[in-house]
């Protein structure tokens, strides 16, 4: 898998090619986590309730901090162009846990 395989991490696209090596496997698992709680909460294997108190434990960490402030846009930009009304509802959540979490940390 790319995450393993710093030749591969290029497939991934964006500038993890240019981070060293611990940093572009933490930005990738981090991806990875964001992408399973987007298909769970879209199955509503997840709910706001959850993926909230998911969040708060996420956005406690740097890591978690650092994705999310890096591919905000990237995220809001996919869920405007779903055409799942939860989809938005997701991004909205994510990024009200990740205020929280900055403005609790300032």
């Amino acid at each position: 898998m790319a995450i393993h395989d710093s030749d591969l991490r290029m497939c991934w696209g964006g500038g993890l090619a240019a981070l060293p090596q611990e940093e572009a496997r933490q930005v990738m698992f981090a991806g990875l986590i964001v992408t399973w709680w987007h298909s769970c909460y879209i199955v509503k294997d997840l709910n706001d309730e959850q993926l909230s108190m998911t969040l708060d434990v996420f956005f406690s960490g740097e890591v978690g901090k650092r994705y999310w402030r890096e591919n905000r846009s990237f995220w809001t930009a996919l869920m405007a162009a779903a055409s799942s009304g939860r989809s938005g509802r997701f991004v909205t959540l994510v990024d009200a846990r990740y205020q929280h979490a900055v403005t609790r940390n300032a």
